[in-house]
């Protein structure tokens, strides 16, 4: 009986990558269930990568809760500055997902000030999240244009930030050629005040 009682949660007697390894190979295999209880346990040890587990778990079926759970993983981060920027980048892309796109915008600021400071785009912003940013903005443009209203005040500031990152990182950056299409396309969209009604991009 006593064995039985000390070793009622097999779990706990993992280490923290063995966790993540099971997570990832729950998460594989759709068993949303068991990667929940390994998130649990993660999150029981206070571990940044058990908020992020959950907050990919409830990514598209709960964002607001996601986005709670990556700003949590984000504060326990402590001097880790790449798993920082990595869950930072997962938070721009949930805030934009859950049409929080002030907050979005602001999010890729702090990742494209951290990128420009540093002279290292490629470590810190990928084609995918340009891409998102991309489409923020323009989804942030046409909430503007249906609001009725003369939106010149703020969208002339934040195009000008488009046109001042676009240029370095497609050109001097040397973004993927695969993606650079869906790039230009969709500042095609921007300056023709194309929505995501008629775009090829949601």
């Amino acid at each position: 009986m006593p064995f039985t009682l000390f070793n009622r949660n097999p779990l706990a007697r993992l280490s923290d990558r063995e966790l993540s390894n099971r997570f990832n190979q729950f998460s594989a295999d759709k068993d949303d269930a068991k990667a929940l209880e390994v998130a649990e346990e993660l999150i029981r040890r206070n571990s940044p990568n058990g908020y992020h587990c959950k907050a990919l778990l409830l990514e598209n079926k709960d964002n607001p809760q996601a986005i709670a759970l990556i700003k949590q993983a984000i504060e326990l981060c402590g001097n880790d500055e790449m798993l920082k920027i990595l869950y930072t980048r997962m938070l721009a892309r949930l805030q934009m997902e859950d049409k929080q796109f002030d907050a979005a915008l602001a999010t890729y600021d702090w990742l494209f000030e951290r990128a420009e400071k540093e002279h290292s785009y490629f470590q810190i912003i990928e084609d995918f999240d340009f891409f998102l940013y991309l489409l923020t903005a323009r989804n942030k443009k046409w909430e503007l244009m249906k609001a009725g209203v003369d939106f010149k005040a703020e969208w002339i500031p934040l195009s000008m930030k488009l046109i001042n990152r676009y240029v370095p990182y497609v050109h001097e950056a040397d973004a993927d050629e695969e993606v650079r299409p869906h790039l230009e396309a969709l500042c095609d969209e921007i300056t023709h005040n194309i929505g995501p009604d008629e775009s090829k991009y949601c």
